[in-house]
Parts: C-alpha cells; structure tokens; sequence
C-alpha cells in the first residue's frame, strides 16, 4: 500500500514538473556582469515578460547598483527574428520624463513615434529595489509571438557619459516567448 502511494505521489510530481506553464514560458531572467562599470548604472540583472494572463503586454524590469534621479535607460526590442536589428525603442530618465516608443531600423535610427496609450515607466529612486521597469502593451508592438531586448543605463558624470549595456554593446539577450 505504501509503496504504491509513494509510486502514485512520484508519478503526480513529475507530470507537474514536466507540464510547461505560460508564465514560465514568458518569464526569463538575465544576469549582466556585476561592478563592469563604477557608476548607479551599473545593471546587475535585466527580466523580461512576454505577456501574462490578464496583462498582454511586454514588461522590461532593469536592477541596477542603485537607482538615482537623472539615470537614463535605452530599450530595443527585437520582434521580428528575420531581422537582425530591433524594431522598437523606449526610452526615460529616472524620476524625471519618458520619451515613449518608437519604431526604429536600427540601434542607431531615431525612429517614428508610436501612439501607445497604456505605455508605462516606472523608474524613482525612492522606489525599494534599484529597479526601473517599462510596460509595453503587445498591440504597441505588433503583437509578437516572442521579442529579445537590448538595454542601455547611462549617466553624466563629471564631462561624459557612464554608459552600461546589457547584455553588451549592440547585443541583445535570448529570445522569450509569448505566454
């Protein structure tokens, strides 16, 4: 009798760990290399979230060193995988403005503003955790089965700019699906 509930209890845990869940599907977290630059905008880790049940929409969570007010941050999204380059940016500064989203060709282009009501950014350094986030509703971007992300955290320092890109210059993190 024991044995055989032991066998039925094994049996039930492991269908549950091989069943593929949406939220684990649109879920992944990317680590950046820790103290590479000597600045707040020192990106540790980067999450991104393809669309979850009741919220179809594409969220960029970027944990800094430490968040403070100016800190600018640069998303590219790539949406499309016969396309090298990214399709989409967003950009704001840290307790300050959001420049929304733009369409764009490449790193580069500046772009064409994309009308996106729901957009949002929350990026305050007296938020807990040195994070910023941007939320990108799905219609914004053309609906995309799955997207890949490019981030760029920068800050005046003394005459230039301290600038940190994960996962590197021009580079973009693995593709993750759609939830």
């Amino acid at each position: 009798m024991y044995a055989h509930r032991l066998g039925v209890a094994l049996a039930s845990i492991a269908v549950i760990a091989l069943t593929p869940t949406s939220a684990s599907a649109a879920t992944r977290w990317f680590s950046d290399p820790q103290g590479d630059v000597a600045s707040s905008v020192d990106i540790h880790r980067v999450r991104v979230i393809n669309g979850e049940a009741g919220r179809p929409a594409v969220r960029v969570t970027v944990v800094q060193r430490e968040l403070r007010a100016g800190d600018g941050f640069d998303v590219w999204v790539d949406t499309n995988a016969a396309d090298p380059g990214p399709e989409y940016r967003t950009s704001w500064i840290a307790n300050s403005d959001s420049l929304g989203v733009r369409k764009v060709e490449s790193f580069s282009d500046t772009g064409v503003a994309v009308s996106c009501p729901a957009f949002r950014v929350r990026s305050a350094q007296d938020d807990p955790g040195d994070s910023s986030y941007v939320l990108l509703p799905r219609p914004c971007l053309g609906y995309p089965d799955a997207v890949r992300v490019s981030v760029r955290a920068q800050r005046q320092v003394g005459k230039g700019i301290v600038k940190d890109w994960a996962p590197g210059v021009l580079n973009f993190y693995s593709w993750v699906a759609r939830g």
